[in-house]
């Protein structure tokens, strides 16, 4: 298992533990804006990492 597969694994359980906070402090707004903008973060983050790593 290469380490780039290990960070991709850890930014989805990230992504799960992010939607479960979200839903639990849902109709905080500011809250859910933080997690939102953290959410697109990471998602790019394992674009990036995941097309640099099929090349």
């Amino acid at each position: 298992m290469t380490p780039v597969r290990k960070i991709l694994i850890a930014a989805y359980i990230v992504f799960i533990i992010i939607y479960i906070i979200q839903y639990l402090f849902y109709g905080k707004s500011l809250v859910s804006f933080i997690f939102g903008f953290t959410t697109m973060i990471l998602m790019i983050l394992v674009m990036t990492l995941y097309k640099g790593n099929i090349k």
